[in-house]
């Protein structure tokens, strides 16, 4: 308890002159004798009227002490720290962090938040307004300045916890500006305190932290990567037990669905255990799981998937190209393999049986008799095609770009490039002019054509200064990309749960369709070449793949696990990391957590003077009391 005006305690000084009275007041008993003999008795008077006689118990005068005692606490303004709501409008604040999934409070530690919230809403006069924040990686707010309670009911059950740390530093402060607006709101942070803050905060209304949780039994898996290795896989998996006691874990691994293992683990007390697998490296998914249970379920499942092969196969079919081996091999994406026209017959025969066709064909001043069915690249062909149609030679043909704004020709100037001689190609339907002369003949063509992309260079390398040109191996680069679009080689293959997941795309793909855990297809158009989806806080496998001109152009995965060792470690913080106060007015600052006690004593001190009044005069309350009956036989009397 604590005190308003503590110096009012000193008019306890009060209760001296009350008992001095009593000490000092002349007692004499009315009592009857039946001789005079005891009339001896007065001369005990003397001592009953001796001023300092021995203080005897009376009723009188401990209900006169206590009335004092009352008024002067009442004065002194005693107050009790308060739970109670102090301001007339709430600010809700709810972590929605992985760690408040934990089902140490029942059914979790979220579902005991949406309770203590309504509770709290329930304080508010039916004037006071609620909103409510979503503090989960990025807040969300919930419900605005609302009094209805079917909309505050609404709104708290949209609270779902998310697998993601959450950082309160944004919450805070989108709390602070919508206090700020709205003089005499109180905020509420209702978490476990598995919290992230930059600094110290500072809001312009009370603030109270209200912690959840009991147990910190849990064990989780806070590793699991798949890594190449010499013809195989090496899966690395790492357990922690994050509970004070040692104990004993099953754990599961499935390989492409199929139970791989199975294995008992004995995990010391708030220690790690590591293992290692080696797999082939033909698998595609690897799932890790705890068997039993824990308080947190979200860390007992996770996933991997290998990394994707990160270069495409080029084939360059040539008597001999040093620009274009040079500029082929410096390209980080292509694994290029050198072909001669006299033998890729052969070659691409063997190649079919493999049933593996490579990314990218490039022909050199070379045209097979039969065009593979795979991605193609013409440099000067000598002649037509059942795709496309040369016609003639044209001489010393000035480049220039068909338009302005073609992604293919991205940081890429031609304009003082110079060519001796191309050959005269007829645009095909399926194609689009990227390069073109002064008389808008085609130099370069780019397009998509019985499923395979193709594009068709009209002039040899060796009869121009392209190759000279700063110009060359960017526009190389962006060709290859055109033709042989990434399949997942830059896709990462794990994501942090709320992590933005982005993909990048060519110039011919036109949007990505990603298929989340819960089995939805979202499309995403492609802007400047790449798509960002930030919905990744389901757990799960993901999958990616490239769509353009109606056809699939690759496919990819990548995963979102908990993996997290803080939010995996739920046991209940009762304080934040970083310290939250409250910038408060003077009148705020005065009811700030306080519940005044002076009103209930001032009517107890009331109470305890009329219940004195009452026993000083009780013989004249009983003579009241009688006298109904005393009528009543007066009036029998008289009727007699």
């Amino acid at each position: 308890m604590a005190w308003t005006i503590p110096a009012a305690l000193a008019l306890l000084i009060l209760a001296v002159p009350i008992i001095m009275l009593y000490l000092l007041r002349l007692r004499r008993e009315d009592r009857p004798v039946s001789s005079i003999l005891l009339w001896q008795s007065l001369l005990r008077d003397l001592e009953a009227n001796a001023p300092w006689q021995r203080l005897q118990r009376n009723l009188l005068l401990f209900l006169q002490l206590a009335a004092l005692l009352a008024l002067v606490l009442a004065l002194a303004g005693p107050y009790l720290p308060s739970s109670r709501l102090q301001g007339s409008d709430l600010l809700l604040i709810v972590d929605t962090s992985a760690s408040m999934a934990a089902s140490d409070l029942r059914p979790s530690r979220l579902e005991a938040a949406r309770q203590q919230a309504q509770r709290l809403a329930g304080r508010l006069s039916p004037q006071g307004r609620v909103t409510l924040i979503a503090a989960g990686g990025v807040p969300r707010v919930l419900l605005s300045g609302s009094s209805d309670p079917a909309a505050l009911r609404s709104a708290l059950g949209e609270l779902q916890a998310a697998a993601a740390s959450s950082d309160l530093t944004a919450a805070l402060r989108l709390a602070a500006t919508l206090a700020a607006e709205s003089p005499g709101s109180e905020v509420v942070l209702l978490s476990d305190g598995h919290v992230e803050l930059e600094a110290a905060l500072s809001l312009p209304a009370p603030f109270r932290f209200i912690p959840l949780g009991q147990s910190d039994f849990n064990q989780g898996i806070v590793v699991c990567s798949l890594a190449p290795a010499a013809g195989r896989l090496d899966l690395f998996v790492r357990v922690r037990n994050f509970a004070p006691v040692a104990l004993r874990r099953r754990l599961d691994l499935y390989v492409d669905g199929a139970l791989l293992t199975a294995r008992y683990l004995d995990l010391p007390a708030r220690s790690d255990l590591a293992l290692s697998y080696a797999l082939p490296d033909t698998i595609g998914l690897v799932e890790a799981r705890l068997s039993d249970e824990d308080e947190l379920a979200l860390d007992d499942v996770a996933w991997a998937v290998p990394p994707a092969g990160s270069q495409s196969e080029a084939i360059l079919v040539t008597e001999g190209n040093r620009f274009l081996q040079t500029g082929l091999g410096l390209l980080p994406g292509v694994a290029l393999v050198q072909v001669s026209p006299n033998g890729f017959a052969d070659w691409w025969t063997a190649r079919q049986e493999q049933g593996i066709p490579p990314a990218l064909l490039i022909f050199d001043a070379f045209v097979p008799e039969q065009l593979p069915e795979t991605n193609l690249f013409f440099l000067a062909p000598p002649t037509s095609t059942e795709i496309f149609q040369v016609s003639g030679v044209i001489e010393s043909p000035r480049l220039r770009p068909a338009r302005e704004d073609d992604p293919l020709l991205r940081y890429v100037d031609v304009n003082t490039v110079a060519v001796r001689q191309s050959q005269s190609l007829v645009r095909p339907a399926w194609a689009r002019v990227v390069l073109e002369d002064e008389q808008g003949r085609p130099q370069l063509l780019l397009g998509e054509t019985g499923g395979r992309q193709v594009a068709i260079l009209a002039f040899d390398l060796h009869d121009s200064d392209l190759p000279l040109q700063v110009a060359f191996p960017l526009l190389l680069a962006n060709l290859v990309e055109a033709l042989a679009p990434p399949s997942g080689g830059d896709l990462p293959t794990r994501l942090a749960p709320g992590e933005p997941l982005v993909v990048q795309g060519s110039p011919q793909m036109e949007e990505i369709r990603i298929r989340p855990p819960d089995g939805r297809e979202v499309r995403l158009p492609l802007r400047e070449g790449r798509a960002v989806w930030e919905e990744t806080t389901a757990l799960g496998v993901y999958e990616v793949s490239w769509w353009g001109d109606g056809q699939e152009w690759g496919r990819a995965r990548t995963v979102v696990a908990l993996l997290s060792a803080e939010e995996g470690d739920i046991a209940p913080r009762a304080e934040l990391p970083q310290p939250v106060t409250a910038e408060l007015s003077p009148e705020q600052e005065a009811q700030q957590g306080r519940r005044p006690l002076g009103r209930i004593l001032a009517l107890l001190a009331l109470g305890l003077l009329l219940i004195e009044w009452a026993v000083a005069h009780r013989g004249g309350l009983l003579g009241l009391l009688d006298l109904p009956r005393r009528l009543r036989r007066n009036g029998q009397d008289s009727a007699r």
